[in-house]
């Protein structure tokens, strides 16, 4: 009970992240691109999501995403990396402080790569699903007509 308590405590913050996220990034985003005194510089750069497993890693590229002025561009799970777009160059250590301290920490408690045997999180055990779906050892519709 105290551990689903605790993720759903994550979930709200979480929720409450991306919010502040989405209207901070969509002013400064704005002020960017309207401002006379500079353009804004684009750049590429790294991420580490080590400690999330994929689920994790897919969600913190989502939010990313739906923050104004970055777009995950590429994510390298052997090398547990995200390449990721921000629209000025000047925002980027502030990104990825926001990203890492904020985002990654909350996901890596509700996605971590290798959660506690016995817990909520525990992966599945049994035959991994296949082709759309059936299990290992199955045979698809069209592998029984050609019998």
């Amino acid at each position: 009970m105290k551990r689903r308590l605790r993720r759903l405590r994550l979930h709200i913050e979480l929720l409450g992240l991306v919010l502040y996220q989405i209207v901070f990034s969509g002013f400064y985003t704005a002020w960017m691109v309207i401002r006379f005194d500079r353009r804004p510089e684009g750049v590429l750069f790294e991420l580490g999501t080590d400690g999330l497993d994929e689920i994790g890693v897919t969600g913190l590229a989502a939010l990313i995403a739906i923050a104004p002025g970055t777009t995950p561009v590429a994510i390298d799970y052997a090398s547990e990396t995200m390449v990721i777009h921000c629209l000025d160059r000047l925002a980027v250590p502030p990104n990825r402080k926001f990203f890492t301290e904020q985002y990654a920490t909350r996901l890596a408690e509700l996605f971590p790569r290798y959660p506690e045997s016995g817990s909520d999180d525990a992966p599945h055990v049994g035959p991994s699903p296949g082709p759309a779906g059936q299990a290992e050892g199955e045979k698809s519709s069209d592998e029984v007509s050609r019998g």
